[in-house]
C-alpha cells in the first residue's frame, strides 16, 4: 500500500559483541538472522502470556525479547533477536546461560 511503512529487516552489524567484564550486551533492534530463544508457551491464552513474561524480561534482566508466534499460532517464542552471524549469537547466549533462569537458552536461525 502506498504510505505503508516497510517491515522487511535491514542488515544487523555486529555489534552484539560482549564487553569485556560487563554483562552480555543488549541485543541491537534489528531482528538479525540468529536469535536466543529464552521461552515458548503453548495454549490458547500463549501470546497474553508471552507478552506479559515479554514485559517482565524486559523489567527484571534489561533484555530486549520479541514474541515470535509459530505459523499457526499454537507456540509464542520468545526470543533476543538482532544477532547478524552465529558466532555472536553463540557468545551472547553463553554469557546469558550464567544468568539465574536461562540456563536453557539456545541459539535458533530466524527467518528472513
Amino acid at each position: 500500500k502506498p504510505g505503508a511503512e516497510s517491515t522487511k529487516a535491514e542488515p544487523v552489524t555486529p555489534s552484539a559483541a560482549k564487553k569485556p567484564g560487563g554483562p552480555a550486551a543488549p541485543a541491537p533492534k534489528r531482528r538479525g538472522k540468529f536469535g536466543i530463544q529464552v521461552g515458548a508457551l503453548f495454549g490458547t491464552d500463549g501470546s497474553k502470556r508471552a507478552k506479559q513474561r515479554q514485559s517482565e524480561l524486559k523489567t527484571q534482566s534489561a533484555l530486549d525479547v520479541e514474541v515470535i508466534p509459530s505459523l499457526d499460532g499454537s507456540v509464542h517464542r520468545l526470543v533476543v533477536t538482532g544477532y547478524a552471524e552465529r558466532g555472536a549469537a553463540d557468545a551472547a547466549c553463553a554469557d546469558l546461560r550464567k544468568r539465574p533462569g536461562f540456563s536453557d537458552a539456545w541459539v535458533i536461525p530466524l527467518g528472513s
